[in-house]
């Protein structure tokens, strides 16, 4: 009897287990999953960014099958960016190893219901790898992927890989195996998404989802359809046209700079043009990044014209010593600009340390805004300390050398624990109710109330916040500059490491604690640590007075060539003075000539043919999205920079 109710039993949990597959399994799909987790990102990412601009999108169909080909710069947090601001509410799904899908039947379950596509990178039969993809796209289903292969943080587009591409071709050839009158025909469209983001591993940052244009994929079905198979150069050569429409549309939608130290030139540039967080639309932030790389891209300027390129080689170097002195000492340009306002309007020079007595003053008034918000913030703070302490812990151990995973960790890790610490606050609210539906009722009013409070008033304490500490440093810094050796100056071995390190990598902390936190052993005891952040503060304004200063003189150049209209590459004239029509052919032959200018007879223009139609539609970008071409850095200082 033992043995036939064991037998029984191992039939039984057979059965359950088959089922469970089956369950798992199946044509592709959106179950309760899906909707958990785009409610996961929506909360997730409306807590951690101050701003999210979606640009264009008005194009994406509404229904239909969907290839979604996104930039990925900050991991699983893309995914949350695009899955919740998606024109139409459309769902999609995402590639997973089919390994994934065999770990636990829990696993396998959470994977297919939320919609993930199972994809077995180890067949080499593209109808095989692809096939749920096929069946999705069969539904008129959207399926979202990266083609970058990966997600980095580099200052330009990564190399764009042809998996999308492929994927997209080899649906044609299964419509052709299936029969399809017009396998040609796909009815496949693709999207190409770039997201762009103001400082993506801080919070009460900034985040721009750009649409480009959605483009069909059947103008390279029929060449890709004439190969016989995968290794057909037809084939390859269809795949290829597809994998570079791609990477032009993404990099028509994203930041890219030859390498850092012109990135962190561009950033640095545009938060000096736009001096406050918010002044900035985030609509607006791709367009005018793009067009301060044109501006401080000493390679993008004509070969003829070599003062002008010194010029932008020499706003980029010292933008780029202002990005990295910043990260130096932990303060971000926008706060820095604060404290040079302040100066400013007390007819203060900006580009050094000022006595003790206003940073004082400033400091007080900090302190008091600070103080009475502190009656509803501070029982806030010490109620989610834990959550706090906790993912700044595990941000700082994990993943502190990664910006791109600094986000994701810092929003889902707080996410799982102020629901584990809002659960235990509704049991304990609740309890003296006996966990009754009215001990339950007032429980989630009170949480809500304290999430939408901290919603509401978190991000705007935190700057303030950062401003206390600035002006704390720059007190610090006051007080300390009559003791020698205090403030750095730009010989210190400290700033010249940071400028050094930083300047060709990513902005984040991990670099320039790794350099300045110890230099050196001598028997077991650290020779040299981290400066105070106060005493960066004296070499800090100088330098920014420095960057402000040549960033103005390159701007005043290209003002100047600016007295004409400049004829670009494809017969039309651009820049200050815009005429309608085309450029007269004659002008158009002095510029292919290399004349440098050129009046016409007829019309008394003054055509400037020298090459600068890029730099000044920049000049004129600026202006119009608000950017302060006058930096006013003073003639008193002149003499200091000559």
């Amino acid at each position: 009897m033992a043995r036939v109710s064991s037998s029984s039993s191992e039939h039984a949990q057979a059965g359950s287990s088959a089922t469970a597959s089956k369950r798992s399994s199946g044509p592709p799909h959106f179950g309760y999953a899906f909707n958990f987790m785009r409610w996961v990102g929506t909360t997730s990412i409306a807590r951690f960014f101050d701003r999210i601009a979606v640009v264009g999108g008005e194009d994406v169909p509404a229904k239909g099958p969907l290839i979604i080909v996104a930039t990925h710069p900050a991991t699983i947090v893309d995914t949350m960016v695009i899955t919740t601001h998606m024109p139409h509410g459309r769902k999609m799904h995402f590639w997973a190893k089919t390994g994934l899908f065999k770990s636990h039947p829990i696993a396998s379950w959470l994977l297919h219901n939320s919609g993930n596509l199972p994809v077995d990178r180890k067949t080499r039969n593209n109808q095989k790898l692809f096939a749920s993809t096929f069946q999705a796209l069969r539904k008129g289903h959207a399926i979202c992927l990266f083609p970058e292969g990966g997600s980095f943080t580099e200052p330009h587009l990564h190399s764009i890989k042809a998996g999308a591409a492929w994927a997209a071709l080899e649906y044609s050839r299964y419509l052709a195996i299936h029969n399809a009158r017009h396998p040609e025909v796909t009815r496949v469209q693709v999207v190409p998404i770039g997201l762009s983001y103001s400082d993506k591993s801080r919070m009460g940052s900034s985040v721009v989802i750009n649409f480009g244009r959605v483009f069909s994929i059947d103008e390279y079905t029929s060449d890709f359809l004439r190969a016989s198979d995968a290794t057909d150069p037809l084939a390859r050569e269809a795949v290829q046209a597809l994998t570079d429409r791609i990477r032009d549309e993404l990099k028509s939608l994203t930041l890219n700079a030859a390498d850092w130290p012109t990135w962190h030139a561009m950033r640095m540039a545009r938060e000096l043009l736009w001096p406050k967080r918010r002044s900035l639309a985030m609509d607006n932030f791709l367009d005018a990044s793009n067009a301060i790389l044109d501006l401080v891209s000493d390679d993008r300027y004509p070969a003829q014209e070599d003062f002008l390129r010194k010029r932008a080689a020499k706003a980029r170097d010292a933008l780029c010593r202002l990005q990295c002195l910043c990260i130096a000492a932990n303060t971000d340009l926008f706060t820095l600009n604060d404290i040079a306002t302040g100066l400013a309007r007390r007819r203060r020079p900006t580009d050094t340390v000022p006595t003790p007595h206003w940073p004082l003053r400033s400091l007080t008034r900090q302190s008091y805004s600070l103080s009475w918000r502190a009656l509803y913030l501070g029982p806030l703070l010490a109620l989610h300390a834990p959550v706090l302490l906790i993912t700044a812990w595990l941000q700082a151990t994990r993943s502190s050398h990664e910006e791109e995973s600094m986000a994701s960790a810092k929003t889902l890790v707080a996410l799982t624990l102020t629901l584990l610490l809002y659960l235990g606050l509704a049991t304990l609210i609740a309890a003296p109710f006996l966990l009754t539906p009215p001990g339950w009722i007032v429980a989630a009013a009170i949480l809500f109330t304290i999430n939408q409070t901290l919603r509401l008033t978190m991000l705007p304490a935190y700057e303030r916040v950062k401003r206390w500490v600035g002006f704390s440093r720059l007190l610090a810094a006051s007080i300390g500059a009559p003791l020698e050796g205090f403030a750095l100056t730009e010989a210190s071995p400290s700033v010249k490491l940071a400028i050094e390190k930083v300047s060709v990598g990513p902005p984040v902390q991990d670099t320039i604690n790794k350099v300045l936190a110890k230099r050196g052993e001598r028997r077991g005891i650290a020779s040299w640590r981290r400066p105070m952040r106060a005493r960066f503060m004296a070499v800090l304004l100088r330098t920014r007075a420095e960057a402000r200063q040549a960033l103005q003189l390159l701007l005043d150049a290209l003002e100047d060539r600016a007295h004409g209209a400049v004829v670009s590459n494809n017969g039309t004239s651009t820049g200050a003075f815009e005429i309608d029509g085309p450029v007269p052919p004659e002008v158009q032959q002095a510029a292919d000539a290399g004349v440098q200018s050129v009046t016409d007879d007829f019309t008394g223009k003054t055509f400037r043919t020298g090459g600068l139609a890029a730099q000044l539609d920049a000049i004129d970008q600026v202006r119009f999205l608000g950017g302060r071409l006058r930096l006013e850095y003073g003639k008193q200082f002149a003499s200091q920079w000559s």
